[in-house]
Formats: C-alpha cells, structure tokens, sequence
C-alpha cells in the first residue's frame, strides 16, 4: 500500500478494509475515513488486535474513545470477541483466512497466544470511553497534573447554572439602579427575557465547550439619557394636552368633511381615541405608540396628507403635540436597538466565562465542563508535563467517529498525540462531518485531515448489494460538490468480494433504488400532515406486498418482516408507520435511542406541572388540560363556562396541594387516578408506548425531586432545561 502525507486539496488512497489494518504502520496519526458499511468497526477491532500482538500494548494501555455509551458498550463487545476468536484461531489445528496475513507475521504463535490471553483476562481494564468519560478519568487520575479539584460532583444537569447567570443578568441590567423602565420594557417586548435570551445562546452553544457563537463589530452601549428625557416631557405635554381638549379633539375629527373617509373612517377614529385615553393613563411606554397603526393617525402630518384638496386640515395643539412625540418614540426606539445589541454582545461575552467562575466555585463539573477543565490543563504551564503522562499511560490510540469531533474535543488530541508519532488512528465518515446540528465541527475534521501523517479511504461496501451501492454512487456523483464544501468530496464506493444473499422480487418492482414523489389527486400543494400520512400508507403497502407468498425471496428463503427496516425522521412518524402497518396486519416493533426527554409526552408533561404548580394561572391550566393525558379538546376547552372552570381550577388546586404534601409521584398517580388516563392513552393507536413514557417522567421526576428538593418551580425549570437540552444517550 503507497502512503502519502494527506493535504486539504489531496486525494485519498482507497484501500480495502481486510487490507488495510494489516498494512498500515502502527506509527504516527493516521486519518482512515470510512463511509456506512465499509467495515469501520472491523477496522478498529483488527487494528486493536495489531496493537496487542505487535506492539505488545495491554488493553488498559490502548485508549479507544467512541462518542455514546451505546456505541462503547457496543465496541467493548467487538474487540473482545476479535481477540478471543484470535485466541481460538492460534490454539486451535487451522488458521483463520482473515488472520493469516497477521499469522504468517507471527514468530512465536506460543508467545501471541500468551500475550492474547493476558488480554482477554485483563480486558475489565480496557480504556474504552466515551470522550467525556476519558475526560473525566483523566481529572480524577491525574488531578496534581491537571490542578482538578479532588471533591468535584460530576452534575450532568449543569445548565441551571447557565439560566442563573442569564436571570441574574437581566436583573442588574434591566431592574437594577439606575436602569431605565422605559428601556425594560422595550427589552421585555423584544425578546430580552431569560428564556428567550436562554434559548439563543443554547442555539449557539453558548456555555457549551466549544461555544460557537460571537458578535462581530457592533458598537459601545449608547446613552439613551438625553433622548429619554426629550421622550418623557413630549409624553408629558400630550397627557395634559389630551386630558384638557381630549373631547374637542375627537368632535373635531368626526365632525370634519375635511377629511378623507377612506383615510379616516369613523369607526376607527373612535377606535383610536378609545385607545388613547388607555394610553395616556398610563405610565409612558412605546410599544403601543409604534405598533398600533391608529394612532399615526392624530399626528399633524397625517392628517394634512389625508386632507381632500383646497381644504384645511384639523388644527389643534394635540395634533402638533402627538407628530413630535412620535418622532421622538421613532428616535429612542433606534437607540434602544443599539442598546440592545451591545447588552446582547455584553451577555455573550459574560455567559460562559461566569457560568464556568459559578460551577466550579461549587464543585460542580458539567460534561462540558469536563472538556473545558481538561483543555485548560493541557494548555497550561504544565500541560507538556500531562500530555507526556498521558502519552506513557496511553500510548496508542483509536478515535471511533471522528467526524463528530468538536474543536475542544480535537484539541485535547492534538496536544497529546500530535508529532509523538505514536500509533493513532481517527476514524471517521467525513459526509457525517458536516452534521452541525449533532455537535461536529467539519473544520476540526478538515483540520485532523491536513495534519495527520496518512490519509487513506476505505471503499468496499460489505452491506449492500452491487445494484444499490452502483445507484448511490450514480445518485452523489450528479453534483460536484454533494455536501456544499469541496474538500469534502463523494467517493464512489466499491463492492466487497463476499456479498450477502441477494433479494430477489418481481421483476417489474426490482430497482435497488426508488424514489418515491407524492402528488396532490386535486393538483393542490399537499399539506405536511397529509403527505405523512400518505407517506406512513404508501411504506406498509410496499411492505404488505413485498411480504405477501411468493413475493419476494432472500437468497434461498422467503423474506421475513424482520428482514425489513424503515428509517424515519421522528418518532411521531415511526408511529404513523406502525399504526399503517398494524392496520394491514404487520406487527413491527419501534426501536429508538431517542431520549424520554425529547418525546411529546416530556412536553405535555412540563405544561403539567406549570399548571399543578400555578393553579391560579387559567392560562396554565388550559395548557395542562390540552395536554394528551388529560385529554381535553379544543372545543370543550372554548365552550367551558365559569362553573366548569371552577370545577376544573379545583382539581388543580386538590393536585397542587398533594404535590406539595406528598411529592410527584404521589399527586401524578392521583391525577391518573382521578382523569382515568391510562384507559384513555391505552385505547389510541401507540397508547402503551406513551402511557409507558409518562410513567418513566414521572418516576425521574421522582428521582430528582428525591435527590434534590428543589421544588415544584425548580423541578419545572429543571425539565424543562432538558427539553432544550435532552440527555446523551
């Protein structure tokens, strides 16, 4: 195999992957992207295997990072197997085809075996971890090295910390002295509330380790002071005014013909005089003044343009009055947006750094946390003193699904390994690289490229039949750039030599590859709801018929249902291909990774609990009510009179009170109890699933309540921070 030095504008060396592991050197970085189905986790396997036998690394030595517990758990499981069947191939009369080019290496087979043996008895002590976990193991191993605090709490649910900080920010820059209220309320009317200002830096990752989000340019926060006070004596002089002549002013305008009618209707004319007395009894604030059109209206300068000609307009001093306050509402309103730039970059700039000061002033360590501790370290002073620690403790390395490596994430690599030329490997699919939304970073995947001391590819699909992977490829190579970055490029894939029995159906229905397009019976755009479900009926029809005797054959046996998978989107739509399937007499089985946090059931619950919390709230309480296990419409929720909100404001007031006495778990099976919920989910298409995932809220619901007391509006806060942010799975 020819290696080369990869660069961003290189070509890839395509290898075979039963090739490839048994050739490559075990010395330097070495990049090995991998698409689906070319034998990534074989690779790894058989690379740790070179490691044990040719480097004479013990499991606890050879660090292996994936990016989920279910993906650790998974290969921990894979390279047990690889060596134990290593094992058995060297103690056993005959050799395993796929070793022997390891074999025939093999000087003493006795000494491998031994070697291998240890291995496998050692193997409880393997370093496989996920990369927070490696992180963390790090900190409690290393804690001199890495000044970690001894009596750091790993606390996954760290967030609160950051909507501490936010909560705390608007209050000292909105409500504290010297604020303005005028200024407060501005902020508040356009999304300067903790919540909204929450969720745009999670957006962002902002308090996350590799916090993507920044400001560029803008300018200082200005000083609205003098405008403020123009705004306020304008106010003033329009109150007095209105308060004198406020009748005058509307006889004046609706007994005029002066006007045109279709400018200044009456109707609206009395509309807006209506909504100038609310005003001008109010304190002054702007929001009304700009956003309701009316009152445009009583400025001198409208009603001078909607004056019919050789006519005179309406005179009065409020007219005058009313254009310059409104100049000045339009005047301090494109300050305040300034301003409320410069706080927003301000908030940037203090969110992360302060909610990182808090954390660890109370022991605490988020999973990002744990990134960011460790990249201080190695940063550091004494950071070439850890990473020399780290190298002799782990001195090979296998990074599973590097395409998922974050900038922090790379860096912590980078600063143990790079130029060390030990044997490591990053493995990884770079088109995967491009997924932002799941926490990669394909400038760090770029940047791993250029730097690495080898770049190979590898291209044998050993999943997929010739016909389907010979479709892809023709599917990805219609555009020069698929993946919208050009160092990023579509290799085709090859297939393996061994295939997998083929399927064999219809020959009319027999294309490895089909596109499916939805049309409108009426020539109408179809609604989303309407094309899922279509979508849901066309799949289970395709699987009813391909299911049916004689239809469809794989290999020398007749397909079976679980030969079949469908991929989806969402759970929800997993759900609508089960209810189509269970209608035609399929039964299927959901499987999911998705976590009890990102359900709809997780969302109904938290408008449960703000309304058991908030029973004096009837906006609250309707939202519960809506919820799918109360069950209430939106019909009965409009035709409900006072007595029946009464009845229902009870129950949740009976609820609130039990919460409070007994705690969750008591007042939620009460609820279920009372609203006879279970009944009710089990009889809707998908009812065990749902009523299972309100049982599995409540009870970690229970969990944290038990564990932390923080009551019923923390527990609240507390999911719903997981709504925004769900759990790892």
């Amino acid at each position: 195999m020819t290696v080369r030095k990869a660069s961003a504008a290189s070509e890839p060396i395509s290898t075979a992957s039963e090739t490839f592991w048994s050739h490559v050197p075990l010395q330097g970085m070495t990049l090995v992207e991998s698409a689906a189905g070319t034998g990534k986790t074989y690779t790894i396997c058989r690379l740790y295997l070179r490691l044990v036998l040719e480097a004479g690394c013990d499991p606890s030595r050879i660090l292996v990072l994936t990016y989920t517990r279910a993906a650790t758990a998974e290969l921990r499981g894979r390279i047990l197997r690889q060596l134990e069947h290593a094992l058995a191939s060297l103690d056993g009369d005959g050799r395993d085809p796929d070793l022997a080019c390891l074999q025939e290496r093999i000087d003493d087979p006795q000494a491998a075996a031994r070697q291998l043996r240890l291995a496998v008895c050692g193997f409880d002590e393997a370093a496989i971890f996920t990369i927070h976990g490696f992180c963390a193991r790090v900190l409690a191993e290393f804690a001199f090295e890495s000044n970690a605090s001894f009596s750091a709490e790993l606390d996954p649910g760290l967030a609160p910390v950051l909507e501490e900080v936010v909560e705390d920010f608007c209050r000292r820059e909105l409500a504290g002295p010297g604020s303005s209220p005028l200024f407060a309320e501005y902020a508040l009317d356009n999304g300067l509330y903790p919540n909204a200002l929450l969720d745009r830096l999670r957006q962002g990752s902002v308090g996350s380790a590799h916090g993507v989000l920044h400001v560029a340019g803008g300018e200082d926060d200005p000083d609205a002071t003098a405008s403020e006070r123009i705004f306020a004596e304008r106010w003033n002089a329009a109150v007095r005014c209105w308060r004198q002549d406020g009748a005058d002013v509307e006889r004046l305008l609706t007994g005029t013909d002066a006007l045109n009618r279709r400018s200044y209707p009456l109707a609206k004319i009395a509309t807006g005089c209506r909504e100038l007395r609310i005003l001008l009894q109010g304190s002054p604030s702007l929001a009304p003044m700009l956003e309701f059109k009316e009152l445009a209206k009583f400025s001198a300068g409208s009603l001078r343009e909607a004056t019919k000609k050789d006519r005179q307009p309406p005179r009065h001093d409020f007219f005058d009055l009313w254009e310059r306050l409104l100049q000045a509402a339009k005047a301090l309103c494109d300050l305040y947006a300034r301003k409320r730039m410069a706080l927003w970059r301000r908030l940037i700039e203090q969110a992360r750094p302060e909610s990182i000061r808090r954390s660890r002033l109370r022991g605490h360590m988020s999973y990002d946390d744990l990134l960011l501790r460790l990249d201080e370290a190695l940063a550091s002073d004494r950071g070439e003193h850890l990473a020399g620690v780290l190298r002799e403790r782990f001195p090979a390395a296998l990074i599973d699904e590097f395409q998922d490596t974050d900038p922090v994430q790379y860096r912590i690599l980078r600063r143990i390994y790079r130029s060390s030329r030990l044997p490591v490997f990053l493995v990884g699919d770079p088109k995967q690289a491009i997924y932002g939304f799941r926490g990669a970073d394909v400038f760090s995947y770029l940047r791993g490229r250029e730097e690495a001391d080898r770049f190979d590819t590898l291209q044998e699909n050993w999943r997929s039949q010739p016909p389907l992977i010979r479709a892809v490829n023709a599917l990805f190579q219609r555009s020069p750039q698929p993946f919208g970055l050009k160092e990023i490029s579509f290799l085709p894939a090859r297939p393996a030599p061994r295939q997998r029995p083929p399927l064999e159906c219809d020959t009319d229905r027999a294309a490895p590859l089909t596109i499916w397009c939805l049309e409108s019976s009426d020539g109408k755009r179809l609604i989303k709801e309407q094309a899922a479900q279509r979508a849901a009926a066309a799949t289970a029809d395709e699987i009813a018929r391909l299911l049916a005797p004689g239809a469809a054959r794989l290999g020398e046996r007749a397909l079976e249902g679980r030969d079949i998978s469908v991929l989806v989107r969402t759970h929800r739509q997993g759900g609508m291909v089960g209810e189509a399937l269970r209608q035609r007499g399929i039964a299927s089985v959901m499987l999911s990774q998705e976590s009890i946090f990102a359900t709809p059931e997780a969302e109904d619950m938290a408008l449960l609990l703000a309304g058991v919390a908030h029973p004096d709230r009837e906006d609250r309480v309707r939202a519960a009510l809506s919820t799918a296990l109360l069950g209430a419409t939106a019909a009965q929720l409009q035709e409900y009179n006072e007595n029946r909100q009464y009845r229902e404001l009870d129950r949740f007031y009976e609820w609130h009170d039990l919460w409070r006495r007994y705690g969750l778990l008591r007042m939620f099976h009460e609820l279920m109890r009372q609203m006879g919920c279970a009944g009710r989910l089990l009889r809707e298409p998908g009812g065990e699933r749902c009523l299972t995932n309100w049982l599995h809220l409540a009870e970690r619901l229970q969990e944290e309540e038990t564990r932390r007391r923080p009551g019923m509006e923390g527990l609240s806060n507390w999911l719903n921070d997981r709504l925004r942010s769900p759990e790892k799975v």
